[in-house]
Formats: C-alpha cells, sequence, structure tokens
C-alpha cells in the first residue's frame, strides 16, 4: 500500500511512500498542514499530480467539520479553560465515588474543589453528576449532527455540495 502526504492548503504532493517506509520514518507525521491518505484514482504517479482533488477536499472539509462541533461542544459545556481542563479528572473522580462513595481517598481532587467552593463533598458530587449527564446528553446531540455532516462529506458529489456543507458549517459557528 502507497500512501501520500499533502500539503493541506494548496494540495502539493509533498512525499509518496509506502507503508514499509513509513514505519521506519520519524518525521512521517510531523509535517504541519498536511493529510496522509491512500493513493487510489486520484492520484497520477507519473506526473505526481493529483487528477481528482475532490476526496482530498473531502478529507480537509471532514477535518474542519470536526473542529468546528468540537469548538462548539467546549463552548456549550465549559466557561473557562481551568473547568474544561479539570473535568476528565472530576468525572473520573466521580465514578470511583459512586462505586465507593465512603471512601474519600478517591476523590482528592473533588474533595479539594468542594472544599474550595465551600459546599460538602455530597452536595459537589450530586452536582458533579448532575453536570456529567447534562455533559453526555449535549455531546451526543452535537456528535449525531457531526455524524451527519461528516455523512453529507462522504457522499458529496461535487465541489458544489462541498461549498454548500462549508457554509453550512460556517453558519454554525456563527450563531
Amino acid at each position: 500500500m502507497k500512501y501520500i502526504k499533502l500539503n493541506a492548503e494548496t494540495n502539493e504532493v509533498l512525499n509518496v511512500i509506502s507503508s514499509e517506509s513509513a514505519l521506519n520514518l520519524q518525521d512521517w507525521a510531523n509535517v504541519p498542514e498536511s493529510i496522509d491518505i491512500k493513493i487510489g484514482d486520484f492520484y497520477d504517479p507519473q506526473t505526481q499530480k493529483l487528477t481528482n482533488p475532490l476526496p482530498i477536499e473531502k478529507i480537509k472539509l471532514d477535518r474542519y467539520c470536526k473542529e468546528i462541533f468540537d469548538q462548539i461542544l467546549q463552548e456549550k459545556l465549559f466557561f473557562c479553560p481551568i473547568e474544561r481542563e479539570s473535568f476528565a479528572d472530576q468525572k473520573a473522580e466521580y465514578q470511583l465515588y459512586l462505586n465507593n462513595p465512603d471512601d474519600v481517598s478517591l476523590t482528592p481532587n473533588c474533595n479539594e474543589i468542594a472544599l474550595n467552593r465551600g459546599i460538602g463533598r455530597t452536595e459537589f458530587m450530586t452536582k458533579l453528576g448532575q453536570k456529567t449527564e447534562a455533559y453526555k446528553s449535549i455531546r451526543n446531540q452535537y456528535l449525531g449532527q457531526q455524524q451527519a455532516f461528516s455523512d453529507r462529506i462522504d457522499s458529496a458529489p461535487d465541489f458544489a455540495e462541498l461549498g454548500t456543507i462549508r457554509r453550512e458549517l460556517n453558519m454554525l459557528i456563527n450563531d
């Protein structure tokens, strides 16, 4: 199997490589703003040019779609970066708390947050449980919408449809 590495902005072919060779090149994945794809019917190895850039544009738009929905999800769920950074730890400790609510040693971060917030551990864990369930619901809603956009991108027959999808994605972030 052969792969090509493209500049994501210009679609310039940066390299053509076999999968065996890719395993031996440490810097293969370190080219910024690049796309790795399997060589298919849209690349001519003789001229080293793309014969059909539509699949590449689909890859780019799908990446953009995922970035948009990630951005939307972060904005909907969290108020500040420090809360976003600590939420994974809080969720993990919440799961430990559910399994053993009396073992205070399992939830050191949550204990400290509750103390500094001026509320009891049980009250904090109740609020965290509510937030965790709300997170799941919102995440699932946006994940479904993101996957619907990805399906549309995959099945887009031409650049015009990709343009329509991009405009719709842009409208989401401008709302």
